[in-house]
Order: C-alpha cells, then sequence, then structure tokens
C-alpha cells in the first residue's frame, strides 16, 4: 500500500508531494493506492509532474514546457513588435486629431 501526501491541482487530480510506502504516517488527507508508478519519459525541453487522478487513485506524468531562454526571448520579440505596432497607430491617430484642430 501506498500512502500519498498531494496537493489538488484541478478538480480530478493532485500534484504528488509525497509518497510512503508500507508505512501510514500520522497525517491527515492521505490518498491510499496500490497503483504503480508510470516511469517516466525524458523529453526535451519539457518539465515532467507526477499526479494522481483523484477518482481511480492512478499516477500518470504531465508534461509541461520549460521556460527556455529562447521561447522566452520569442515572445519578447513578438510582444515588443504588438508593441511598436499600438504606437504607429496611436502616432497616427494623434496626428489626425492635432492636423484636424488647424
Amino acid at each position: 500500500m501506498r500512502y500519498i501526501i498531494a496537493k489538488a491541482f484541478n478538480e480530478e487530480s493532485a500534484t504528488v508531494l509525497a509518497i510512503y510506502h508500507n508505512r501510514k504516517p500520522e497525517k491527515e488527507g492521505l490518498i491510499e493506492t496500490n497503483a504503480e508508478i508510470p516511469e517516466q519519459a525524458t523529453l526535451p525541453n519539457m518539465d515532467a509532474y507526477l499526479r494522481i487522478n483523484l477518482e481511480t487513485k492512478e499516477f500518470y506524468y504531465d508534461y509541461i514546457q520549460r521556460e527556455t531562454f529562447e521561447s522566452q526571448m520569442t515572445l519578447l520579440q513578438q510582444e515588443n513588435s504588438e508593441l511598436k505596432q499600438a504606437v504607429a497607430e496611436l502616432s497616427l491617430v494623434l496626428a489626425s486629431v492635432m492636423g484636424g484642430g488647424e
């Protein structure tokens, strides 16, 4: 028997924080299961989080893309481009308002 300490992730699952094998700790809110822990896949630029389905008490890994320098730089470049476009549009609006008052 495994005793799991987990933090709710959503209504259906929780992130596994600790696993006790064959001895029940003196804690409340433990999840009891006999489910096997799956093998963690090694995926580039992905972080694995061990989760447990709260209904079936089965383990699974949730893979989330790691924030890399390249991905962060791409997002910043896109945001910068959008901001430049917004400034250009505001400049045109301002020029038409200023030019219309003469």
